[in-house]
């Protein structure tokens, strides 16, 4: 039957039509879809406060008060921790190339090799994709039966990996559970599975109470490993897995009362796994300082696993933007420590519940990026100096520690260390030694120099980029041991730190002789350990121990070292001598 013209036209013209149609109504999805993308990563960028541009060279004022005031604070005066979440977090509906993820994968390197058989896994850093963690908390990596069986399963039957940075016990190596399965597309009650697709570091905290252990055993460590797989800092989340006020049941008497279940720590003695976070510091410093400084080596948000109690007793972990409820310590709104199971999931199901998925998730910070008890030199220039640069990029200081023209200009700053401070020595006749030095013709001494200044340092009066700011143009810094000395990263080219040695009193064989007004003793003087500032080759360590005249008793085995004035003057003359010279 032969079909007319007509209709041979009019069914062509339908079909044109629906395609027009198909095409603009494609055509307004992707743009209603692009704008929602624009209108999401404008909104999150907000939050952000800074672009993530590594060119950028003016430091925004909104940055530097979020990380001052708001961050601290849950971000309450941004977004709602739940709105931020939504903005973090992406679908495979959302994200197109979620859609083809089947399964995880693995790579790492930086291994260390026992012998020839056999590789020190808990050396290793280890980069993550496409793996996920449930309410229990754990690391979901899904595999083969095939993989896991010739390879994964006998190379994983271990913790791997380091996420601290200093070796003490068997705290921080990761478990991996597998799973011989494809990822699933949607959670066991038909939601989709949400997905972190920035570039993340799994961390755990270690002493980050004290300033010094924060930069030394943490932050420099988190630098080199987020290099070792070429990502910008600004461009990493922090994840932590630890929190800092542990839960409750983790104080009972298992670990408190039974010396075998602890970790010995030089200086502390020993000491449960869950308190090392903060190692006997103040936790409310502990979660002040981890997350000011984390936040500026990452414009990223600060991830956090925090705890709750279900209404089965069982604890579950979330995570959530930091810090969690249970370190919520400088917000008047407290956020609840308990979560109700929905009716519609039984227990076991809702523990098994992916929280969440990750596009690369990696850790271990490796061999030569670790501290060890036994090997304190393990510092790296390149590591060090990488870390200095980029904070002081991110606030914009990086022209105040170019090479500095002392005939233009020198800084002396002092360190007037409170007597409240962890690490005991303090200089005794501090003071003393502050007032003569600004009371100096410094003219006189140095014509050809346009301005000396003297400037005493109360590192409790400044806060933490006013601290960093000020370091950045201090010259030549007085200091004695503890987390004030390791300020001296942040100085300028060609530096100098005059460190005073750490005394105590001998307790074997003294004999007290009483004065009128005072009690002497004998004490001895240690030279400063200088195992972190002897590899910041922007700085030249003057050991000021010669210096030391006597020793002023603060209790029975703390002493504060005296200085000899004229001595420490003569140094600093004698080391701006030597700059002179160079100009």
């Amino acid at each position: 039957m032969k079909i007319p013209k007509n209709y041979i036209y009019f069914t062509g013209i339908c079909v044109l039509s629906i395609i027009a149609f198909l095409n603009i109504l494609f055509y307004y999805h992707n743009t209603l879809s692009n704008n929602n993308n624009t209108n999401k990563n404008n909104k999150l960028n907000n939050y952000l406060l800074s672009k993530d541009n590594i060119k950028q060279t003016k430091f925004q004022e909104k940055y530097r008060n979020f990380i001052l005031n708001d961050l601290l604070s849950s971000g309450e005066d941004f977004l709602s921790n739940e709105e931020l979440l939504n903005l973090l977090f992406t679908t495979p509906s959302q994200y197109k190339s979620l859609q083809k993820t089947v399964y995880s994968k693995i790579k790492y390197h930086n291994t260390f090799i026992i012998d020839d058989k056999q590789n020190d896994l808990s050396r290793a850093s280890f980069m993550l994709e496409n793996v996920c963690v449930n309410h229990k908390g754990e690391l979901l990596f899904f595999t083969t039966n095939e993989l896991y069986d010739n390879w994964l399963g006998r190379l994983f039957e271990r913790p791997v990996g380091s996420v601290q940075a200093w070796r003490a016990g068997d705290r921080g190596g990761i478990k991996l559970t597998f799973l011989k399965k494809e990822i699933p597309k949607r959670q066991i009650d038909g939601t989709e599975i949400k997905w972190y697709t920035t570039p993340t570091l799994m961390m755990v905290r270690y002493a980050v109470g004290n300033v010094g252990h924060v930069i030394s055993d943490n932050l420099i460590a988190m630098y080199e490993t987020i290099k070792k797989f070429n990502y910008n800092p600004n461009d990493v989340s922090i994840f932590y897995l630890d929190e800092i006020h542990y839960p409750e049941e983790e104080t009972d008497p298992t670990c408190k009362n039974k010396l075998t279940a602890q970790i010995y720590v030089p200086y502390f003695g020993h000491i449960c796994s869950y308190e090392l976070a903060a190692y006997k510091y103040s936790k409310k410093d502990s979660i002040k300082y981890s997350l000011q400084f984390t936040q500026l080596l990452s414009k990223k948000p600060i991830l956090q696993r925090c705890s709750y109690k279900t209404n089965f007793n069982d604890t579950i972990f979330k995570i959530e933007k930091a810090p969690c409820p249970i370190d919520n310590d400088f917000s008047n709104e407290k956020r609840p420590l308990t979560i109700d199971i929905p009716n519609y999931l039984t227990r076991e199901l809702f523990n098994d519940k992916i929280q969440v998925c990750f596009k690369k998730l990696f850790f271990g910070v490796g061999d030569k990026t670790m501290i060890l008890h036994q090997e304190l030199t393990k510092f790296r220039e390149l590591g060090a100096q990488g870390f200095r640069k980029h904070m002081l990029k991110n606030l914009n200081l990086e022209k105040n520690i170019k090479k500095v023209n002392y005939k233009k200009r020198i800084r002396i700053g002092i360190h007037e260390k409170s007597i409240k401070g962890r690490h005991g020595n303090l200089i005794f006749n501090i003071k003393d030694l502050s007032k003569h030095l600004a009371s100096l013709d410094w003219n006189s001494v140095f014509p050809q120099v346009e301005k000396v200044e003297v400037i005493p340092i109360v590192l409790e009066n400044l806060n933490i980029i006013e601290q960093i700011e000020l370091f950045s143009t201090i010259n030549i810094y007085i200091s004695t041991v503890g987390s004030g000395s390791v300020y001296s990263i942040f100085m300028p080219d060609d530096s100098y730190l005059i460190y005073t040695p750490e005394c105590q009193g001998d307790v074997s064989g003294f004999k007290l002789v009483k004065g009128e007004q005072t009690i002497t003793r004998k004490f001895t003087c240690k030279h400063p350990v200088i195992h972190f500032h002897s590899n910041l080759v922007h700085l030249t360590v003057l050991d000021a121990s010669p210096h030391v005249m006597s020793c002023n008793y603060r209790d029975e085995f703390i002493c504060d070292p005296v200085l000899n004035i004229d001595g420490i003057r003569n140094e600093i003359i004698k080391a701006i001598q030597m700059k002179l010279l160079n100009e």
